[in-house]
Formats: C-alpha cells, sequence, structure tokens
C-alpha cells in the first residue's frame, strides 16, 4: 500500500483530510517540493497501558521513593533560588 502523500501547503489548508486518513490506519508523507520531510502515521494503540496497571506502577514507585522529612514546599522554594 502506497501512502498518500500531501504537500506541505496542503496539510496547513486541509489538517481535517489528513485526520480522516490516519484514523483509517493510513500513513501519510508530507512533502516540500516534491521531496519528502515528514511522515504522519496513526498511534500505535497497542503500547496503551490499562489504567488500572499505571495506578499500581505509581503505588509501588511511590513506596520506594520517600520525602524523608522534607516538604514539597521547601523544595520548591529550593528550587526556585
Amino acid at each position: 500500500m502506497t501512502c498518500p502523500r500531501m504537500g506541505s501547503l496542503s496539510w496547513d489548508r486541509c489538517p481535517k483530510k489528513s485526520v480522516w486518513f490516519l484514523g483509517r490506519g493510513e500513513k501519510i508523507m508530507i512533502t516540500k517540493h516534491g521531496v519528502p520531510v515528514a511522515t504522519l502515521q496513526p498511534a500505535d494503540s497497542a503500547k496503551r497501558t490499562p489504567v488500572c496497571d499505571v495506578i499500581a506502577q505509581l503505588k509501588r514507585f511511590r513506596s520506594g521513593h520517600r520525602l524523608d522529612g522534607l516538604s514539597i514546599r521547601e523544595m520548591i522554594e529550593k528550587g526556585r533560588h
């Protein structure tokens, strides 16, 4: 399958059309003066992590990283200087 080509000016004028192609799973090659400069492709939905897994990962991280008496306000103020 060849990916549709779209000039950079066309992309500026009609981004909705490009999103439609991307929504169908197609890649789009953006060209400038006929030379490819970028390729747009749909996001890989297989890499999405379930929310409950993300929460569990955050809880595990939090249990291993303590502030040991430091306050967040003190750290913010220290970072500003």
